[in-house]
């Protein structure tokens, strides 16, 4: 659940991000931009248009603030876009926790420690991989094994409406 206390902080980080030049006074003078890189309906789009919502509901922020989905490369061609943009706080990008993964693979062509400013963690989510009491599987290991066993079927896993198979995989 986002609280007022969450927005309030999106709201002090915006003008956190204004570039030492700009006044904070001055900050907002035209609409601001935030660029989700996946596509429409998904779960971090459903949270930016909540928090979108919540900003104007409340009058925290007194300009129009738009929200642009740039879909592609799991998130690469949104976050560039972003990168690419004047850095004057009107363009914000929303991350995951899989952003070190895009740039420990070299997909990034930008540091995501180095080239950006997070200003406010608005959700936390938490994974998690689990399996039935009576489960032999208790470990991450174990998991592997069973896979690697089961050879190219891989195992069946379940999700809250569907199952879907894991592949073998190849390394731990």
């Amino acid at each position: 659940m986002i609280t007022r206390r969450a927005l309030l902080v999106l709201a002090m980080g915006l003008v956190a991000g204004v570039p030492d030049g700009a006044r904070a006074a001055d900050y907002p003078a035209r609409p601001i931009e935030i660029v989700v890189p996946y596509a429409p309906g998904g779960g971090t789009d459903i949270m930016v248009r909540q928090i979108v919502k919540m900003l104007e509901e409340q009058k925290l922020v007194p300009v129009p603030v738009t929200v642009a989905n740039r879909v592609g490369g799991s998130g690469i061609v949104g976050k560039s876009y972003a990168i690419n943009r004047p850095p004057d706080g009107y363009t914000l990008v929303a991350v995951d926790a899989g952003n070190w993964q895009q740039e420990l693979q070299g997909n990034a062509t930008w540091s995501y420690r180095k080239d950006f400013t997070y200003i406010a963690r608005m959700v936390t989510d938490v994974n998690l991989l689990i399996v039935r009491k009576e489960s032999p599987i208790s470990t991450v290991q174990e998991l592997l094994a069973a896979a690697r066993a089961k050879g190219k079927g891989g195992l069946s896993v379940g999700e809250p409406t569907s199952a879907r198979s894991i592949t073998s995989p190849t390394s731990t």
